[in-house]
């Protein structure tokens, strides 16, 4: 018989478990989830990802997939109509769990982009107010915790795409005379995309490396909403997308069907 010493020896000899296979599994469906824009699955991913956590090793990752799911489901629900009501409540969810990553790893520049995009999304959906006074405060918290991250993104890693696509956003709606407007946004876009062939392959399976299909959604969007309106460049990157994702229910069923009917319609 063992006794409580020698169990607690033998306890303590035991490696972590390595889930990285299982991680993987989990990223890929949070991913599929997000193009087939499941928003039902995307809550339950959410639910699920904690399962993980126990492989310490990988948990400042898992905890950017589990917010990536909130995150998403957010972005998607708001091309939904009627628009959701709990989009402001995801995104709360999904910026946590950025944090919780960042307090695992604070030099993971996927997690800050991710929230410092959760914070852009804050202000969007919110009109850039609140209603009460902590409501406010929260805000002016987020604001300057985004600013702080900002130029560590620029610092560490200026030419990753998931930045290029939060950012252009951002220059898309900035006065042209402070660098920003619809041909900046478009122009970044396509640098990234030109720089994401010239990047490395990353190391783990866990890191994320969507960010093609998302830039040329960025500017096709731009082409067909901003004038001025170039329709035909709209649907050629509009389909480029789809060719590398043909399941994509926002790019197919929603900005290439408006794109599309601009185009019958001749404006």
């Amino acid at each position: 018989m063992l006794t409580a010493t020698c169990a607690l020896a033998v306890l303590a000899s035991v490696a972590p478990p390595d889930r990285t296979a299982d991680i993987v599994r989990f990223k890929e469906k949070v991913m599929r989830a997000d193009y087939a824009g499941d928003l039902t699955a995307l809550d339950d991913l959410y639910r699920q990802g904690s399962v993980y956590l126990d492989d310490q090793a990988n948990a400042s990752r898992t905890r950017y997939w589990i917010g990536y799911a909130k995150w998403r489901r957010a972005i998607n629900g708001f091309n939904e109509t009627p628009t959701p009501k709990w989009l402001q409540a995801d995104i709360e969810s999904a910026f946590k769990e950025f944090q919780a990553s960042l307090e695992i790893d604070s030099t993971y520049v996927e997690s800050k982009i991710a929230a410092v995009s959760c914070v852009g999304l804050t202000y969007f959906f919110s009109g850039g107010k609140a209603t009460t006074k902590e409501g406010q405060d929260d805000l002016a918290k987020k604001a300057e915790y985004a600013r702080k991250l900002v130029p560590d993104i620029r610092k560490d890693d200026p030419d990753n795409p998931r930045w290029a696509w939060i950012w252009a956003q951002q220059l898309s709606v900035s006065p042209s005379d402070k660098g920003g407007g619809r041909d900046a946004a478009i122009n970044l876009c396509l640098k990234s995309l030109e720089q994401m062939e010239k990047r490395r392959a990353p190391k783990s399976p866990l890191e994320p490396t969507w960010g093609k299909p998302e830039l040329m959604m960025n500017v096709a969007y731009y082409y067909a909403n901003m004038p001025p309106l170039d329709l035909p460049k709209a649907k050629d990157y509009a389909v480029q997308a789809l060719k590398i994702v043909p399941y994509w229910h926002y790019m197919k069923d929603i900005l290439l069907v408006q794109i599309e009917t601009k185009i019958k319609k001749g404006t």
